[in-house]
């Protein structure tokens, strides 16, 4: 598993610190009921990760195994996540800013991404260990412009970090996000084919 180098891109503009969420219309894509957070954005890319979609019998134990490096019990059984079909090899930690290293890109006061062996090993051990952190597998990009084109047209929509989002119930994030933004009803979406008008 290699690891991307995250440290060196500006935070200063843009959808930077916020989460997007995906769009019914998105479904059969690799984006189907995706929340992402958008960890950079400025005039030339946007670099985010999927936290919501573990991937499919995978195991943490699974990759510190093959980085020879040994997890206890419990951590060893906790899911590794899906971030994007972009570098699906590369691998980093999303995790609570309790805990931070050098190399630790803040994305919000609360939430940072760590991209070494280190923030494995913490994780692994639970040896001064964030609070909350995931592993998360790939991730998603945009060229310049691309993610605003895309919010524009309603493929996603947008809203504030939340850490319980990121860190709470997985499987009811997608539909979490929804009713953060208002919409509970998502039979709303049968059968439209045209993006729906957005919230926010």
């Amino acid at each position: 598993m290699a690891l991307p180098d995250v440290t060196d891109i500006d935070l200063s503009s843009g959808f930077s610190g916020k989460i997007i969420v995906a769009m019914p219309h998105l479904a059969d894509t690799p984006f189907e009921q995706a929340v992402c957070l958008i960890c950079t954005h400025d005039d030339d890319h946007a670099f985010g990760v999927i936290f919501n979609k573990p991937m499919k019998g995978a195991k943490l134990a699974d990759v510190l195994q093959e980085v020879g490096i040994t997890s206890s019990e419990t951590a060893g059984r906790a899911p590794i996540f899906f971030g994007g079909p972009v570098g699906v090899e590369r691998g980093a930690v999303i995790h609570s800013l309790d805990k931070r290293w050098d190399e630790t890109l803040a994305i919000t006061p609360e939430i940072g991404l760590t991209a070494t062996r280190a923030a494995l090993e913490a994780i692994a051990t639970g040896i001064d260990a964030p609070r909350h952190a995931s592993l998360i597998m790939g991730h998603s990009g945009w060229s310049g412009g691309q993610l605003e084109n895309e919010i524009k047209r309603n493929d996603w929509l947008s809203i504030d970090t939340k850490p319980e989002l990121i860190f709470g119930d997985h499987a009811d994030a997608w539909t979490s996000s929804l009713n953060h933004l208002g919409i509970s009803d998502l039979t709303m979406f049968s059968g439209n084919e045209q993006p729906v008008p957005r919230p926010n």
